[in-house]
This record gives C-alpha cells, structure tokens and sequence, in this order.
C-alpha cells in the first residue's frame, strides 16, 4: 500500500536548494523528463515525482492557494523507464479523486494499485512500445490538424490509459480484438449498448490499432477486424432521452447552493449562454459576448465557433456580464482544471453533492416529466429565449449553435397546455385590442 509522507513545510526550498533541484531535473534520464513533461502538459505545474528509498516513486503536489504547502505520498511503482505506463495510469486516477476532494494519500489508497501495474514485460512487446506508439499516435492526430490537444486531453487521453493498463496485466490481450473487446468488458460494461461510453472508446482505439499495424510496425494480428455494432451495439429504438428543462427559479436554487466557485462559475455559464457540457471548457469572452469554439461533430462536419449573447435568468440581471468579467479576470482558472473524461459526468457527479439538485431530481420524477440531467440548462435557456425573452426560433437556435430543424426536434417540447392557453390568450389580446374571454358570446 502507499505510505503517506505528510505535508511538506509552508516555506519553499532555499535558493541554493532550489537550483540545485534544477540542475540535477537537468541531468535526469530521458524517460523522467519525458513523464515529467507529459505529468505537468496533462495536471499542469505543482506536480513532483522522483525516485524515492527502496527505488520506489514519490508523487508529490503543490497544495492550491499559494502557501506553498505540499502533500507526497509514495507508491509501489518502481522508478524505472519500463514503469512509465504504469505511473501515468495511476496518476491520472489520483488527480480523478483529488479532483473530489480527497488528499493524496488517500487517492492513492483509492486507487489500489497493487490490484494491477502494467509491467515491463507486458507492455513492450518484442519491438513494440505501446507507450510510444500511443504518442506518436497524439503527435499525428494533433499535428495533422485532425484533433486539437484539448481534444486529445479531454476525450482520447484517458481511453489511452486504460489500453496501457490493459496491456500491462500478466494476461493481456494478444490481438487487436481481443484488446477492443476487453476494453469494452472492463471500462464501458455499465456504459448502455450505442452509448457514447461504448463508441468512443471502440472509435479512438481501434483508429490507435490501425495506426500501430501501419506505421508503427504492429503484426498482422493487432488489425481490428470485429464489426462496430458487436462490441458498441445500438441503442434501443425509443431510447433517446430529453432532459426537462431547468426552470429559472430552479436554475438560481441550484447555482447559489454549489459551494466550489469554479464549478459554480462553469454551472452558470451554462445557465445564462446555453452551453452544452463540453463547451465550458471552449469557451472565452469577447466584445460583451461568450465566443464559443466549435466542438461538436457528426456526419454533416464540424460545427462552427459562435458568439453567444447572455440571457440572464428571470431574477437575476447582469448574471452573465458578472460571469464575463470573471472569465476576463481569471481565464482558465476560473473554471475547473480540465481532466480526461466528459465534462458533463465531472457536472453531475458534482451537482450530486447537492441537496438542492437532489430534491429537484425527485420533484421532476415524482411530476412525470423526463429525467433532469446536466442538459437541462441548455434546455432551459431554450425555453428562456423564446417563452421569456420572446426570441424568434431562428435566433435562439443560433445562439445555441444548430439548425432550426434542429431546435424543433429536440427543444420544442417544453411548453405546457395551460402555458399554451395563456400565450394565445395574450396574443389574441395584443392583436385585436381586446381579451378573449370578452369576445366569447
């Protein structure tokens, strides 16, 4: 098991230690500065590993809040250049947990690591070395234009891990399906058949296997062969879900009871601009106004960047300027750190620490409505636009970045029949100059 070695001093290294520390950084191994750059590239600065007594490996991270205060633990994880693998693996779930609130010690008691690291003997095999082979696969598809590295971060890194760990265990897989199916048992199992869980794990790492087979020099046997609908499935017919959309009132109960400003500051954004989960972490102000890069892809191509005007809730003026400023303030900093993995499951998985969400949960399920998810923001700005600041369609599904066929199918169910009656009644009202119920005879 780990050992925690506790929390470093608040004051930080003298100035002799500290260049003595950069020099002997300078002198290390090309595989410690290689892990050492991808640590800081992927969890950004305050992350520390070296070699520690016994040649195992201490991970050590800078506390947030600029005292200077640091927490280490040491792992198993020999310090060597064949346990690469291994340490990213692991280190990737830590930062998962600390992201939760754990101290380090205890993430990596979370972790388990000993249930499983990837050896040297199971990860490079003959002449492969996965670990290389899945960096050059991240140098082609960013440098080629294909992905970005916030893609590469956010969706593809991740599902490289876990093909590192697969490949690390006494019993790997020995052929590309095997590999896939693998992955699809052991990390997408409780994802529903034609999920994203499923497709996109399927999608990104067959699309590694073939870049193995073709340059890189990966036998015959690694060439993914199995159909797609074997491993991901399809979704039931009737399946697709709606969320209900987020009310105002509901939207301002739950943002007032978040208690982590960065997650507070990311829920809002969705609230008042309308965004889908991944485009928090896209997004940046510009002239009064949210720019918003295009991320979302499918058979038509990609989407474009857009400019998204704030429709602040009913009760809450200046709410999305407020948001602005923020993001003009603190940048990135003032959302969460980005991690590998759907932003909108790190959203639910916090809003679950609500008891505010929690209730809404209920109510919307007790009320027969459809299930309340992350989405329902973006629902609810929907509604917003056209029931509460009278927007004609066209521009509210500009604001949201699709087409109006679009807007119809998927955000036009929200409006209610005693709503209905009220919105004609107004309408006959402002057209004929009287009320409806004065014309009935």
């Amino acid at each position: 098991m780990p050992s925690n070695d506790g929390i470093g001093p608040k004051n930080g290294p003298t100035l002799r230690t500290a260049k003595a520390l950069m020099a002997k950084a300078s002198q290390a191994p090309e595989w410690v500065k290689r892990i050492r750059q991808l640590v800081k590239a992927t969890h950004g600065k305050g992350w520390v590993i070296r070699e520690h007594r016994g040649g195992r490996t201490q991970i050590s991270r800078t506390l947030p809040g600029g005292g200077g205060q640091t927490e280490r633990v040491t792992v198993g994880i020999k310090w060597q250049a064949s346990s690469g693998p291994a340490l990213l693996a692991f280190i990737e779930r830590l930062a998962t947990h600390i992201d939760q609130g754990e101290s380090i010690a205890r993430a990596a008691e979370l972790v388990h690591l000993e249930d499983g690291v990837p050896t040297a003997a199971s990860v490079r095999e003959g002449s492969l070395d996965w670990a290389e082979i899945v960096e050059a696969f991240h140098r082609r598809k960013v440098d080629s234009g294909a992905i970005s590295e916030r893609t590469w971060h956010m969706r593809y890194r991740l599902h490289m891990n876990e093909v590192l760990e697969l490949l690390g265990e006494p019993k790997a897989p020995k052929t590309g399906n095997d590999l896939l199916r693998a992955l699809i048992e052991r990390f997408a199992f409780r994802c529903p058949p034609g999920g994203d869980g499923r497709n996109h794990r399927f999608v990104h790492v067959r699309d590694l296997l073939l870049f193995a087979q073709q340059h890189c020099g990966a036998p015959e046997r690694w060439r993914p062969t199995v159909p797609k609908r074997e491993l991901v499935g399809r979704k039931p017919k009737g399946s697709k879900k709606r969320s209900t959309a987020l009310r105002d009132i509901d939207a301002l109960r739950v943002y007032e009871a978040i208690p982590d400003p960065k997650w507070k500051a990311a829920f809002g954004l969705m609230v008042t601009f309308g965004l889908r989960p991944a485009e928090v972490m896209a997004c940046r102000p510009e002239g009064g106004r949210l720019r918003v890069d295009g991320l979302k892809r499918n058979q038509a191509g990609e989407s474009a960047d857009r400019l998204v005007t704030a429709l602040d809730p009913e009760g809450a003026p200046g709410m999305g300027a407020n948001l602005l400023a923020l993001l003009e303030e603190r940048g990135a900093d003032a959302l969460p750190p980005p991690r590998a993995g759907f932003f909108a499951t790190r959203m639910r998985a916090e809003l679950m620490k609500s008891a505010v969400w929690k209730s809404l949960l209920q109510e919307t399920k007790a009320a027969g409505k459809k299930d309340l998810t992350v989405y329902g923001c973006r629902h609810g700005f929907a509604y917003r636009g056209s029931m509460t600041y009278r927007l004609p369609l066209r521009v509210v599904a500009n604001l949201m970045g699709h087409t109006l066929t679009v807007h119809l199918n998927n955000y036009g169910e929200e409006l209610q029949a005693d709503e209905a009656t009220n919105e004609v009644a107004m309408a006959f009202e402002r057209v004929h100059g009287i009320p409806m119920k004065a014309s009935i005879k």
